[in-house]
């Protein structure tokens, strides 16, 4: 199904965007979807020649300049430029970046983690049972939430999660793994079958690993900048400059980061140490 929606400046000279419709396409190609949009614009007496601006994807059934979707609908409208949809953009370049090595790895554990206790109502029930235990007034959300597929950007809410129960996993893959905590949460989480006990084992070593907390600090510093963003380039009434502005001050942070990575990694290494010893039992050493 294709969506059509419109931006517009109303009566009042506001700037609204609505959605119009779903269409049913029997095909995908550029041809066929380019027909089906001008077929429904003139059903419904939307005159094309109006058209200032036709925003999709950058699959290339919609972008090419030659004979695809934004192509056909510009011989119709002339003035209708093509503009790739911001939010998708972005989302390419944080999909961009999670493929570097270490940071697919981190992702690759945080996955792991995430269905090792949602698969589970048992595991999720001992999850949701220590945090209510050691949070007062919790809320009704989920401790963790499996990470999203497509939009990049919004994992922050799952990042945010895990860094908020990060403690509380801990104590539930313990108590997993090595049977402790049990008085406080009774007999009926004593007894897991060896599968359960091994799983438990080796995820909490992958998640108290040193390298998985400076990867996945770093991940959590630079993604809580672009979840922001990336709602903001969905509003209806975000222009050209203001869009620019954003982009260009999420721009100049990361600059600037990486400019005095000399001086602030070795700290930030050092605070990411700090607070994964405050949260697991490790021995302590020299400062």
């Amino acid at each position: 199904h294709l969506a059509i929606c419109a931006r517009f400046v109303d009566e009042k000279k506001d700037v609204r965007e609505e959605f119009l419709t779903f269409i049913k396409l029997e095909s995908i190609t550029g041809e066929k979807i380019a027909e089906n949009i001008l077929a429904f614009l003139k059903e419904n007496n939307v005159p094309v020649t109006n058209m200032r601006g036709q925003g999709y994807d950058g699959a290339s059934n919609m972008s090419s300049c030659t004979s695809e979707v934004q192509a056909r609908i510009k011989k119709e409208a002339s003035l209708a430029t093509y503009v790739h949809c911001n939010g998708h953009c972005l989302n390419l370049v944080i999909s961009k970046s999670c493929a570097l090595p270490d940071v697919r790895n981190v992702i690759e554990r945080l996955k792991n983690c995430c269905r090792f206790f949602l698969k589970s109502p048992k595991r999720s029930g001992l999850l949701e049972i220590i945090v209510t235990h050691n949070i007062v007034n919790v809320t009704k959300r989920k401790p963790l939430l499996d990470l999203y597929k497509t939009r990049w950007a919004e994992r922050q809410t799952t990042y945010q999660h895990f860094y908020q129960a990060f403690v509380f996993i801990v104590e539930a893959l313990e108590t997993i793994g090595f049977k402790r905590h049990l008085p406080k949460y009774g007999d009926m989480y004593a007894d897991w079958n060896p599968a359960n006990r091994n799983e438990a084992q080796q995820m909490l070593a992958s998640i108290t690993s040193f390298e998985l907390i400076v990867v996945f600090m770093t991940m959590y510093q630079y993604l809580a900048h672009l979840a922001g963003i990336t709602v903001k380039l969905q509003r209806a009434i975000v222009d050209t400059l203001e869009a620019h502005a954003m982009i260009t001050e999420v721009r100049s942070f990361c600059r600037k980061e990486r400019e005095d990575c000399g001086t602030n990694f070795p700290v930030f290494a050092i605070k990411a140490f700090q607070w994964l010893r405050r949260w697991v039992l490790l021995p302590k050493c020299p400062d």
